[in-house]
Order: structure tokens, then C-alpha cells, then sequence
């Protein structure tokens, strides 16, 4: 018989039980939640002194500070988590979901500290065949003793941040020593040649040194020497050598020589469509050719090359290119942590998914926000789908007009006239509309300085500030030259009004050759011609008639003669204001690149010496006619004229499906039609859930149905019209987000039976589209992207998933706010959908993340770099994690994770566009004005629900 011994205590795995009392305190679940709070605050502290004081600031003080800041915090959660490993987490097969998502978590921490100790990052700045083999590291300097020869080696280097105050140091061999006895990091050197100090920029990298040293040379005197922006360098004494600053070199292993380096914008605008750069890169294994461009980046071993920016060389004129290079030799670290924690991701929930239709559901969001006026005129339909090239895209006259008219006065249509007849009547007869209300004046100090009387926020005409213009524009002259956070609001009213004085003239200028005015008055006798296209319809005779009158002496002309020709003057001085005007209907045929052009414009430069120019002139002016006259027949001829030209010139640039479905777009107004929907159905759907009443629920879940098969619809048609993902700028955000709050809140309903879910996707529907539309008042919602942008696969899936996180945190924090009512009535309804939503929410905010970090490694050649944007983020991912670890560990109970829920939607719209309010960081979506009293209103209103039903009844 065979005696098999009992396991002693040391055989047995480590457990909660056996484990040592400092090692079980390692591995508490309080310890994770109290570990995610500090690393919340701390992330939003590090963001408000990036706003005040910039990156680098941030970074000394949270980010990069191991005493109390960022890198001890995430030790300790490092820590915490590898003793969860060893205490918590039972090593079994119903685990592994979790055991590899902790693993990817530990990985990625791991490759943040690894990549803060190891990587470096420079930039190149190249000019036509420059060639380089170091880049320059931006925030760093280093004082160079060096020969003046051409290529004499370096005597010596001193990185400026390791040389001491006040103490000799070794300056370079037979240079003798120096002692650092003043050093300001931004500085100058002022006439007297002492260094000085100066402000302090935000960013390091624009901070420029000054320095001054006490140099004993070998023999000889002691020398004084200043080194900074105004005295790069300077002689040592007799030994030859000169010392000067410059930034810390990085070295590469291998050369960079720029062949050729290109630069578009989009036609008809100033924004950047793309760069590209064509290298020769040569090292140990010989010379290639490569191009690098806008999120397409070289990648040589441990080495990256991004394409950063551009420069122009203010003494030449050439174009440089800036590259940012990245040594980085664990840059691949952060992706395989990124694919453990979707692994582990899907191993522990896929198997969850006890429904079909839960998967079907979850694969879906995947794939996946008066005045008195007279009568309006009648505007042809072949008018309204005219294109016109504006702000770098296409769009129909129906699309400008109304996009004109929200950038002047804030508002879509005046009384019973729509945007269209408006800006029709504007270049055919602007007279008519003259009087019209349209220029906004948002503060009633810049309606004070015009000396105009009306409310605080109220709108002007033509005939009022027509003749304002100078002053106008002196006024808005002084907002320009300040900083942008330093403009008040009386300033950015200026500007915005003097910018649609200067739009709205140029705009009028655009076919004043068609109208009487656009010649000079003439007294003596018959007018020569009544307009200026008819002068130019006769500009041969009119030619040869100014040519016989000039020739004369000035004794033979009769006063009829020098009549004439100071008509002739007069006439094509006033013509010279339709330079600027604003119309670009005309293509340049078949152009993909070069920006069209106005009618007024062409008609200065070429008269009507080419024939298709001279048809579409003749076409406007049979459009005028008809307007004048009111023949409705005449003017959709006329404007089916203008059309067909202005297609068969356009060729290639223009996309019949993109006209068609934006002209369908403005015609169901899909998202105006939408809100009235989600209006009428939120009070069936509320009245249905409180009183029981199923077949009110039903109705109140059509209509939210209806309404966001119209929002799908018109997120479908905007991605025709641009080609591009439904999530591009911050408009958008709020479509797509209500594309997945919606469906999630109404499939909750019926799913789980909870009947308020119809009420909740009603609301949650409307005051998405109530804030998209506040969002879309200034214009075109479709605007061209910038060269960051204009997009790759990575920032689609990265915008796409953690806008899907959004909307999941967003309906959790409603449900959370019918749970906390019903807990009022002794009612626990909702709890365990609250939590779900939040799970869903957490998934895809923290896997947007994670691909975010992706595509700004493609980008920018960083995988996280602190950005406000990143941090909103990263901040609802520490906060929903914190509300389920507190709730595990039974410091929060079901009430307590719905008001966690509740203030969770705060910190969505912190990183929503909370962060463009602090103006800084890299993200585009555009920095946002006018919502500061919209998240103060918001909170206060939170505030209030909570108290409320958080008091005693």
C-alpha cells in the first residue's frame, strides 16, 4: 500500500487565504478602485495645467513625475494588478478572458514605462536636396566647443540640463574650463550682452535658452561669454575654437535627402489636403527611394519616419519639409498589448452572449449620431441644383444659400423666405432684400460702437450697415491682432460681423454686370451702354470707339468726347470692386485641382472671348430677365442652361450620386423631421412606462423607430455625399451617438421587457439632435478634412468605437436616471440594465482607446502623448472601471453605481467637447464656442435631479 501524503501548506497554491497579509493588501479590490480615482483626478489635473501652463508643464508636474505623479500611480496599479494575478484571479479555464485582458492591461503599462525610458523623438527639417543624418530633438540643448572649419571635429558636447550652476566644469580639451553662472530657459541677451529673461512659453520646445559662462582658457584672461537667441556663438579666446548652442542632436544611422516635396489644398479653399515628401534614404545596405506622406510613415528597423508639417524659407521662398522621427526599439509592445486585451475581451464576453440576437445586436453596432418681408420669389429647381466649389468641395445652390445664411445670421431661413430665394434674390436683385434682417450682432457693445439701436442679440440689413464697412473693419482689425484667448466677446462679435460684411458684398459683386448699376452714370445724352455685359457684348465697336476718342489731342476733343471717356474711366474703376466677389460657379474644365471661378471675376479678366463663358454670362443674364419679369418658364430654361453647362465644363470633378443625394438630403431634412418624431413619442413612451399602458409604450417605440431610420437615412446620404465614415467632425459625434443610444435603449425595452426604454431613446434621441443642430448652426456640417485627417483605416475604427462607447455610457447614465426615480418609490427597476450598459459603454471606450493610440503612432509617431482629447477618453474608462471594481467590492451598491452612472455622462462631455473649450491639443474636431454656459446649465441641473432623489422621503 502506497501512502500519498497530504499537501503541506507551502504546496498549496497561493490564495486569498494563505497568501501574506501585505500581499493580500496589494491585491484588494479597494486598492484597484481607490488607485483608478487618483488616476482619474490626476488625468484631469494634468489636463487643466496643460490649458494653463502647456504639455511640458503637465508633463513635469503629473505625467512624467514619479513623486506623486502619473508613473507612481500606474507602479502601483501594476503592482496591484500582478498581485491580483497571484491572490485574486483562480487560475481556471472560466477565467482566461480575464487572465489575458489583465495580461494586455500589464503589457501596456509596460510598454509606457519602456517608452518613456527608451524612445526618442526629433525632427528633420529639409529643404530641396538638404541631407541630413540627425535629427533635432525640440526641447532639449546642448552647448558645442567646435573648430571653425568646415568639417573639424567636434571638440566637445555638454548637454545644457547636466551642466551644474556654479561649479567648473572640463569646457573641452586645451579650451580650458567654464563655470555656468547664469541660465534662463527662455531668454535673450540683451545690448549689454548679459543674458535676460522673457515669459515662459507653454510649449519647451519654443523656449530659446540664454546662458552666460566664465571661461578660463589655459593661458589668458578670463573671458565672459553669452550664448543665446541673439548670440548664437562666439570665439574662445586665442585657441580657435568657437562655442555656441544649439538644440540636442539626435543621431541616425542612416541619411536623409529630400528629392522633391509636395503640398495640395483642397480646390477653392486654404485647408490642406495633403503632404508628401519623396526621400533618398541611404545607409550601411545603400540608397533607396521612399515617399513618406500624411499618416503614411517610413519605417526603418527601431526607426519611423512621419511626415509633420511644412515650413517656407522666408529668404529664398523654397518649401521645406519637417519630418518627425521616432527611435522607438519596443514600438511594436503597445500592439501586442492591444491584442491581448481584445482577446481576452472576447473570450470573456462572447461566451456571455446567451442570445442570438444580443450578438446580432452587438456585431451591428459595430459595423455602424420676423421682420415684415415681401412675398418669396420662385426659385427653378434646375437653379437649386447648380454646383458651386466653396470651402474646398461642391455643394448645390440649395447647400451655399443655406450654409451662407447660417454663417451671416445664425438662422436657416427669414420668415416665409428660405435660404435659396434669398440668396437668388441677392445676386439677381439684391435690392429687393435689402432691408431683410440678416446680419447677427452677438453683443450689444458692438451694436453700441456702430451706433445702431435693437436687443442685445439682434439682427441688421444690408440697408443698415452697407455703409459701415470701414468701420467695421478698423474694429475688427484690433480683434485680429490678439491672441485668441485673449479676445473678448465684444471682439469675436466683430470679427464675425465684419467677416459677413466682406462675404455678403462680395457675394452681391458676384453678377453685378448683369444689373444697371454696374456701369457709371451718364448725363450727357444717351447712356452708351445700360450695363456691363452689354459693354462687353459690344467690345469691339466700344474698343474702337475709345481708341479714336484717347488718340485725339486734348484741344480737338468736344466735351461730348471727354464725356465718353471718363465714363469709360469711371465705368471700369467700380468695376474693379468684383475682384473679390464671392460666386465660384465657373469650373475650370476638367480640373481636379484648380479652383473655381466667379462670374464678375471672368468677366474682368476675359470680357467674352471664350464662347462657353460667354453662353453662361447670356444664361445669367436671361435668368435675370426672367426674375425680373416673373416668368417662371423663362428662369427654369435659363437655369437648366447654367446647369448643363456647368456639368459638362465640371467633367470628372463632379459626382452625379454626391449632387443627387445631397439635393435629396435638403429636400427630407432628415434630421429636423427626426427630432419632431422623437418629440411626440417621448411623452406616450413616458405616460405608457409610469402607468403600464403597453400599447402607449408601442407607440411611443414606433415613432422612435421611424425616427431613427431617419437619422440612419440622412447619416447614410452624408456618407455618399463625401465619401467618408459617418464620423468625421464633432457634428457628427452626436449623429452616431444617437444611431447607437437609440437602438440600445429600445432593444434593452424589448429585450429585458422594461418598458421606460421607448421613453428614454425618444429623449435621449431629441436633445441628441437639439445639441447637433446648436453644433451645426455655423455652417457646413461637411466641411473638407484637413491632411491628418483625410483618413486612414485605423482613426476610422478608433473614432467609430469609441464614439459607440460614448452612446453606451450615455444610455447608461439615462437608465440610471429612471432607476434612481423608481428607488423613490421603493422600486429597484433597471439596476442590472444600468450595469449592462455601463459594461457596454466601458468595452468600446476602452477598445477606442487602445485604437487611438494606434492611429497616433500611424500619425504622429506616438502611441499616447497626454492630449486633452486622449485624456477625456481615457478618463471615462477610469471612471466606469471605478464603479464596477467599488461595486465589487461592496463599497457601492446598486444606487450608489446609478449615480456613478448619472455623473458619468459628465465626464462624457468632458471628452466630447469639454476639452475644445480649454484650446489646446492636436484633435480637429474644432474647438468649440458658446457651450460653456451649456455644460454649466447642465450641471446644475444634475446637481439638482440628484439631490432630489437622493434626499430622505
Amino acid at each position: 500500500m502506497t501512502f500519498i501524503d497530504a499537501p503541506t501548506k507551502a504546496d498549496r497554491p497561493m490564495n486569498r487565504t494563505n497568501a501574506p497579509l501585505w500581499l493580500r493588501a496589494l491585491s484588494s479590490l479597494r486598492l484597484t478602485t481607490a488607485l483608478l480615482a487618483c488616476i482619474f483626478v490626476l488625468v484631469l489635473v494634468g489636463t487643466l495645467i496643460q490649458t494653463r501652463d502647456g504639455l511640458w508643464a503637465s508633463q513635469q508636474w503629473v505625467f512624467h513625475n514619479w513623486v506623486g505623479g502619473m508613473p507612481f500611480f500606474c507602479t502601483l496599479a501594476a503592482l496591484n494588478l500582478i498581485s491580483a494575478f497571484l491572490v485574486r484571479i483562480q487560475w481556471k479555464w472560466r477565467n482566461t478572458g480575464l487572465l489575458v485582458m489583465h495580461l494586455g492591461l500589464a503589457t501596456l503599462l509596460l510598454s509606457g514605462a519602456f517608452g518613456l525610458a527608451f524612445s526618442q523623438s526629433s525632427n528633420v527639417d529639409l529643404g530641396p536636396l538638404d541631407q541630413v543624418r540627425a535629427g533635432q530633438i525640440p526641447s532639449k540643448w546642448e552647448v558645442i566647443v567646435q573648430k571653425p572649419l568646415g568639417n573639424a571635429p567636434v571638440l566637445a558636447i555638454h548637454g545644457l540640463e547636466a551642466i551644474p550652476m556654479e561649479r567648473p566644469f572640463l569646457l573641452a580639451p586645451g579650451a580650458g574650463t567654464a563655470r555656468l553662472t547664469a541660465r534662463y530657459a527662455n531668454g535673450t541677451i540683451a545690448p549689454n550682452q548679459k543674458p535676460m529673461p522673457r515669459p515662459r512659453a507653454k510649449e519647451n520646445d519654443a523656449n530659446i535658452p540664454a546662458l552666460s559662462l566664465e571661461v578660463t582658457p589655459p593661458s589668458g584672461p578670463v573671458q565672459h561669454v553669452s550664448l543665446g537667441e541673439n548670440a548664437p556663438f562666439a570665439p574662445l579666446g586665442q585657441t580657435g575654437a568657437l562655442i555656441f548652442l544649439q538644440r540636442a542632436q539626435h543621431p541616425l544611422p542612416f541619411s536623409l535627402q529630400l528629392l522633391e516635396f509636395k503640398r495640395t489644398t483642397h480646390p477653392g479653399s486654404t485647408r490642406p489636403k495633403s503632404f508628401e515628401s519623396r526621400l533618398k534614404i541611404t545607409d550601411a545596405h545603400g540608397s533607396r527611394e521612399a515617399k513618406i506622406s500624411m499618416n503614411q510613415p517610413v519605417r526603418l528597423g527601431a526607426f519611423t519616419l512621419y511626415q509633420s508639417s511644412w515650413r517656407v524659407d522666408e529668404q529664398n521662398g523654397t518649401e521645406h519639409s519637417i519630418l518627425s522621427v521616432v527611435e522607438n526599439p519596443i514600438g511594436k509592445l503597445p500592439y501586442y498589448a492591444t491584442l491581448l486585451l481584445a482577446l481576452g475581451m472576447a473570450i470573456h464576453f462572447l461566451p456571455k452572449l446567451r442570445r442570438p440576437t444580443k450578438a446580432l445586436a452587438l456585431l451591428c453596432l459595430l459595423a455602424a449620431a420676423s421682420h415684415a418681408a415681401p412675398p418669396p420669389p420662385y426659385v427653378p429647381p434646375s437653379l437649386l441644383a447648380l454646383p458651386i466649389q466653396m470651402d474646398g468641395r461642391i455643394k448645390s445652390f440649395e447647400t451655399f444659400a443655406s450654409h451662407t445664411l447660417l454663417e451671416l445670421s445664425g438662422k436657416s431661413t427669414l420668415g416665409q423666405w428660405s435660404a435659396s430665394q434669398w440668396l437668388a434674390a441677392s445676386l439677381l436683385a439684391p435690392e429687393t432684400v435689402a432691408d431683410l434682417p440678416v446680419f447677427l450682432i452677438q453683443h450689444p457693445q458692438a451694436r453700441d460702437a456702430l451706433g445702431l439701436v435693437g436687443k442685445d442679440r439682434d439682427r441688421y440689413s444690408w440697408n443698415q450697415i452697407r455703409s459701415m464697412g470701414l468701420k467695421i473693419n478698423a474694429l475688427a482689425g484690433q480683434a485680429s491682432g490678439k491672441e485668441n484667448q485673449d479676445r473678448t466677446p465684444l471682439d469675436h462679435a466683430m470679427l464675425h460681423l465684419s467677416d459677413s460684411w466682406v462675404r455678403y458684398s462680395s457675394l452681391v459683386n458676384a453678377l453685378a454686370f448683369l444689373r444697371e448699376g454696374s456701369v457709371a452714370p451718364y448725363d450727357s445724352g444717351k447712356v452708351p451702354a445700360s450695363t456691363f455685359l452689354e459693354l462687353a457684348v459690344r467690345s469691339e465697336h466700344f474698343a474702337s470707339l475709345l481708341d479714336s476718342l484717347t488718340s485725339l489731342p486734348e484741344e480737338v476733343r468736344t466735351k461730348e468726347d471727354g464725356a465718353v471717356i471718363n465714363w469709360f474711366r469711371e465705368t471700369f474703376r467700380k468695376s474693379g470692386m468684383w475682384q473679390t466677389s464671392l460666386f465660384p460657379t465657373v469650373p475650370v474644365r476638367d480640373s481636379l485641382e484648380l479652383p473655381w471661378e466667379s462670374p464678375a471675376q471672368l468677366m474682368l479678366a476675359q470680357g467674352l472671348s471664350r464662347p462657353d463663358f460667354a453662353k453662361t454670362a447670356l444664361d445669367w443674364n436671361a435668368l435675370a430677365h426672367g426674375w425680373k419679369i416673373r416668368d417662371q418658364v423663362a428662369m427654369e430654361h435659363a437655369a437648366r442652361a447654367l446647369l448643363d453647362s456647368t456639368v459638362v465644363r465640371a467633367g470628372p470633378t463632379l459626382r452625379a450620386e454626391a449632387m443627387a443625394a445631397e439635393a435629396l438630403y435638403n429636400r427630407i431634412q432628415p434630421f429636423r423631421w427626426a427630432m419632431f418624431l422623437f418629440g411626440i413619442a417621448f411623452l406616450p413612451g413616458l405616460i405608457g412606462a409610469w402607468k403600464e399602458r403597453y400599447a402607449l409604450v408601442r407607440i411611443g417605440a414606433g415613432l422612435s423607430l421611424a425616427a431613427l431610420a431617419l437619422v440612419l437615412c440622412g447619416m447614410i446620404l452624408r456618407m455618399i455625399i463625401t465619401l467618408r465614415p459617418p464620423v468625421t467632425n464633432l457634428y457628427e459625434t452626436f449623429l452616431f451617438v444617437n444611431a447607437v443610444t437609440v437602438p440600445v435603449l429600445l432593444w434593452v425595452g424589448w429585450w429585458r421587457r422594461w418598458s421606460v426604454g421607448a421613453a428614454l431613446a425618444s429623449l435621449t434621441g431629441l436633445l441628441l439632435l437639439l445639441v447637433a443642430q446648436s453644433f451645426g448652426a455655423d455652417g457646413d456640417t461637411m466641411p473638407v478634412l484637413v491632411a491628418v485627417l483625410d483618413s486612414n483605416f485605423w482613426l476610422t475604427v478608433h473614432v467609430l468605437s469609441i464614439t459607440i462607447g460614448y452612446g453606451g455610457v450615455v444610455a447608461s447614465g439615462m437608465a440610471a436616471h429612471w432607476h434612481l426615480m423608481r428607488l423613490r418609490k421603493g422600486n429597484p427597476d433597471g439596476a442590472e440594465i444600468v450595469r449592462g450598459l455601463m459594461a457596454f459603454g466601458l468595452v468600446f471606450t476602452f477598445i477606442g482607446t487602445l485604437l487611438g493610440g494606434v492611429w497616433a503612432d500611424q500619425s504622429w509617431g506616438r502611441f499616447w502623448g497626454w492630449d486633452p482629447k486622449e485624456n477625456g477618453a481615457l478618463m471615462i474608462a477610469l471612471w466606469a472601471a471605478a464603479l464596477f471594481h467599488a461595486r465589487a467590492c461592496g463599497q457601492i451598491g446598486s444606487r450608489g453605481f446609478s449615480v456613478g452612472s448619472v455623473l458619468s455622462i459628465a465626464s462624457v462631455l468632458f471628452a466630447w467637447f469639454g476639452v475644445n473649450l480649454l484650446g489646446v491639443g492636436l484633435h480637429s474636431y474644432g474647438f468649440t464656442q458658446g457651450t460653456l454656459w451649456g455644460l454649466v446649465s447642465y450641471a446644475v441641473l444634475e446637481i439638482g435631479f440628484l439631490v432630489w432623489v437622493l434626499r430622505k422621503t
